[in-house]
């Protein structure tokens, strides 16, 4: 007897044709053990059940043994399956920043409940969004965070850099595991620090006299904040 994984919450238990053998008097059918459950199974030609609704990344014992009308025959030996890795159900929360400078925020989190991670967490993607936030959208700007080997329930920081100058952002954070990423937090609002603007364009000179001249320019591209004077 063996199993396999077929899906997150799936597994395939196989007969072993020595089961039948074993049985004595009128062979009826075939009882699969897991856990504290058990389903019988009474098609003579079936070697094949699809287990589900199991939970994702637990192991289970399975034992399968044959019944007749006497009762039930010995199990085998168990074997240990453990159902594949899922995505982490939960947002995170208490996620937080602070802008450092004109291009870079600081970002504080709590790593996730790990009854909820359903697997091993990989790590987690900060991402900062100018426009909506969103699954069919997609950020402006991505770094990915390995999860802390000192204490995986303490509370993790990182530093996102090249960001825009003076610019608003919604910043999110997600943990994920090998099958993909878990749903993303809360956004939090932050617009980073001001700088000085960018140089001016097309700057000229006209209507130039003994005494005066006029000067002409247009405005930097990026003004990096508010401009107090022109």
């Amino acid at each position: 007897m063996y199993g396999s994984t077929k899906a997150v919450i799936r597994v395939f238990g196989k007969g072993d044709s020595r089961i039948f053998e074993q049985a004595r008097g009128v062979k009826q059918g075939i009882a699969l053990s897991f856990r504290l459950f058990g389903i019988f199974i009474n098609d003579m030609a079936q070697r094949t059940y699809l287990i589900e609704d199991l939970i994702t990344w637990k192991d289970y014992a399975i034992q399968i043994a044959g019944f007749n009308a006497v009762g039930l025959g010995i199990f085998s030996k168990s074997i240990v399956v453990k159902t594949r890795e899922g995505s982490h159900e939960a947002p995170l929360s208490q996620v937080k920043a602070k802008a450092l400078n004109s291009t870079s925020v600081q970002i504080w989190w709590y790593p996730p409940d790990p009854q909820l991670i359903n697997g091993i967490n990989q790590g987690y993607k900060l991402q900062a969004w100018k426009g909506d936030v969103g699954d069919n959208s997609i950020p402006d700007l991505s770094m990915t965070v390995p999860p802390s080997l000192l204490d995986l329930l303490a509370e993790q920081t990182a530093v996102i850099t090249g960001l825009e100058k003076y610019a608003a952002y919604s910043l999110t954070v997600l943990c994920f595991t090998s099958p993909g990423d878990g749903p993303l937090s809360l956004p939090v609002r932050i617009r980073t620090t001001e700088d000085v603007p960018d140089q001016v364009r097309n700057q000229r000179f006209e209507e130039v006299t003994d005494r005066a001249v006029k000067v002409l320019r247009n405005p930097p591209d990026k003004e990096n904040g508010v401009l107090l004077g022109k």
